[in-house]
């Protein structure tokens, strides 16, 4: 039994009252999933209906009248979207009364409007032959003794952390907490697992 087709009742435009028509797609007409929850007939409708409502919440939400700041706890409303908003401190302190949502909208705004000016400056910046970003002042300020042992170091946590090497107790007191102790770094792999205390004392008779 073929199903029976599926009945598309006709929207109208909850502003100006238009009838709504299906949009055309390149895959074909606007499924009836999207026409039917469709509210507005463009844009325009839309903005109208929403500024209307902003209008009526914010006749609904009793405004206070103060001159300066508001009380803290007191209720006022959202100059964005006409939400009732509680006064915090914060609010009070930046003198803008906005709920969460139109604060963090308002953020997200400013930092992809500022994005380009800001790689921009970085851009000019880094191009001045008295900038050094903090990578490479580590680097120069680092003798080439110490990055060689650095990269030791690295090697050994990345073997640890792949499984090709497996931490064994202290060889001298036996604790379970230990750490790689290289005789030579130019074998990276090849450690010694000694604890905190008896690496200390090691590295102390060693430079002894």
């Amino acid at each position: 039994m073929a199903p029976r087709p599926k009945v598309i009742t006709e929207r109208s435009c909850e502003q100006c009252g238009a009838i709504l028509s299906r949009r055309r797609f390149p895959s074909g007409l606007e499924p009836p999933c999207l026409y039917m929850k469709r509210r507005f007939c463009d844009n325009r409708c839309s903005a109208r209906f929403r500024s209307s409502r902003v209008a009526d919440l914010r006749a609904r939400v009793p405004r206070i009248r103060t001159v300066g700041k508001a009380p803290l706890g007191s209720m006022r409303c959202c100059p964005r979207c006409g939400a009732s908003v509680t006064v915090t401190a914060a609010m009070i302190r930046k003198r803008w009364y906005a709920c969460v949502r139109c604060v963090r909208a308002a953020g997200r705004k400013s930092y992809w409007d500022t994005r380009a000016h800001r790689l921009e400056y970085l851009r000019a910046r880094r191009s001045t032959a008295g900038f050094l970003t903090w990578e490479n002042r580590y680097k120069r300020a680092l003798p080439e003794e110490l990055v060689f042992r650095k990269k030791a170091r690295r090697a050994a946590n990345h073997a640890v952390q792949r499984g090709h090497l497996q931490k064994t107790p202290c060889e001298r007191c036996g604790g379970a907490d230990v750490e790689a102790h290289h005789d030579d770094y130019a074998k990276p792999l090849a450690v010694r697992w000694l604890c905190a205390r008896c690496h200390g004392r090691q590295h102390w008779k060693v430079s002894a």
